[in-house]
Order: C-alpha cells, then sequence, then structure tokens
C-alpha cells in the first residue's frame, strides 16, 4: 500500500524549459539594452557557467545558482559584478516565476493524494530558497508535505542521501513510497538504487521502467481504494 509519493519538481510539475527560455530571452534583452551584443553576452555567459560549474563540481546545489553565473558574467564582460550582477539574477528569476504554470492535472492529483491522507514531498536539485518561491508560485504550498533539496542534503540525485533522507523525514519505508520524475539517471535510476518505485513522467520511450505521459495517465493507474499502481488501467 501507497504512504507517501515523492515528486521531482523542474519539468516534473511544470515546464522548467518553457520558463528558463522566457527567463533568459529577459536577460538578453536587458543586456542588449545595456550595451552588449548578443553574441557577445552569451558567449561570456556559457563561458562564465561552465568556469563556475568547473570550480564547484557537480554534486552541490550552487552549481545551479544564477548570481555566480551572471557575477561571472559580467567579469567576463570587464564589468563590476557590483553594480549590475543583482539586477540580472531578479531578470532571470522574475521572468522565470511569473512564466510557470502548474502542469495540467497535477492538483487533481495532488486533491485525490490529500483526500486519502497520502504524505507528498518534494526532492529537487537547486537552493531551497528559489525553490521554496517556485512551490508557492505554482500554489502548491499547501499540497506538499515536505521539500528536501540539494543544498540541504549537500548532494544532488541521483545520490542516495538525497532519496534517504526525504523517506526518513516522510516517516515512510521505501516499498511504501513511489518517486515521480522527469529525468531517467537522476530520478529514475537514483530511486531505484533505494529500493523505491519510481514511475517516469516523459513522452519519451523507457522500457525498463514504468512510464506515463500526464498527470491525468497517472491518476489513471492510480487505485485509490487499494492505494497501488494499477498498470492494466493504461493499457
Amino acid at each position: 500500500m501507497i504512504k507517501g509519493i515523492i515528486f521531482d519538481l523542474d519539468n516534473t510539475l511544470y515546464s522548467y524549459d518553457l520558463c528558463n527560455e522566457v527567463a533568459m530571452n529577459a536577460v538578453i534583452d536587458y543586456a542588449l539594452k545595456s550595451g552588449f551584443e548578443r553574441e557577445q553576452f552569451l558567449f561570456a555567459f556559457e563561458k562564465g557557467k561552465k568556469e563556475v560549474k568547473e570550480r564547484l563540481g557537480t554534486n552541490c546545489a550552487a552549481t545551479h545558482n544564477r548570481l555566480l553565473y551572471f557575477q561571472r558574467t559580467l567579469e567576463l564582460l570587464g564589468q563590476n559584478p557590483m553594480c549590475e550582477a543583482m539586477v540580472y539574477y531578479n531578470q532571470y528569476w522574475d521572468n522565470f516565476l511569473e512564466a510557470m504554470k502548474p502542469y495540467e492535472g497535477v492538483f487533481d492529483f495532488l486533491n485525490q493524494l490529500k483526500s486519502l491522507g497520502i504524505k507528498t514531498a518534494i526532492c529537487t536539485d537547486l537552493t531551497a530558497h528559489i525553490q521554496y518561491r517556485k512551490i508557492k508560485q505554482l500554489g502548491l504550498e499547501a499540497y506538499v508535505d515536505i521539500l528536501v533539496t540539494s543544498e540541504e542534503v549537500g548532494a544532488e540525485k541521483p545520490d542516495s542521501k538525497m532519496f534517504l533522507t526525504t523517506l526518513q523525514k516522510m516517516e515512510v519505508m521505501p516499498h511504501e513510497c513511489t518517486f515521480i520524475g522527469d529525468d531517467y539517471k537522476k530520478d529514475i535510476l537514483g530511486a531505484k538504487n533505494t529500493s523505491i518505485e519510481p514511475i517516469l513522467l516523459s513522452d519519451r520511450k523507457q522500457t525498463d521502467v514504468h512510464r506515463v505521459s500526464s498527470f491525468y495517465e497517472l491518476s489513471k493507474c492510480f487505485d485509490h481504494i487499494n492505494r497501488r499502481w494499477d498498470w492494466e488501467a493504461v493499457k
């Protein structure tokens, strides 16, 4: 019987890719108004982002920090980041958050879980501050019981510490839980390695894991009477 469901956040409960595109377009518009050429700014941004990631490694939340990206971008462009790094940072996140919308069917499924008393958690890479802002912007704060970020844990998915910390906070056993995410390596393999049943939310075909393409399909295959997954329902 399912007692808890863990969700990834980005590209699972909403479209990160769409919001990132909107946010970067706003940043580029600001850079153009500040006198930079588009290609000049983008080259510096990608170079700065790469340098930040190489310096910090791939297993910490700070590797996603846009403020560090913009700080290094401006340094590479010969500008003092004290003046503008926060402006670019706010341009990015203000536009990102404004563009956010939950995927269709998210609230219906979460309401279903809430009515059954099933615990819910979000287990996500990135820093706690911005992930809390995203959850609030999506209107999910009343539907999520627990948030675990890679900043809190000190490691990123698929590190088992992310999944084990979430289980500990939820007070459920691995076999009583399901992890739903869009990233095969980070979400699916990470869950499998901690004995949590994973579900891939994606249009991409994957033969070694249960897969759904929408929250409506996810809801359809959840047997709310017996609190288990009924995969025959989607065949």
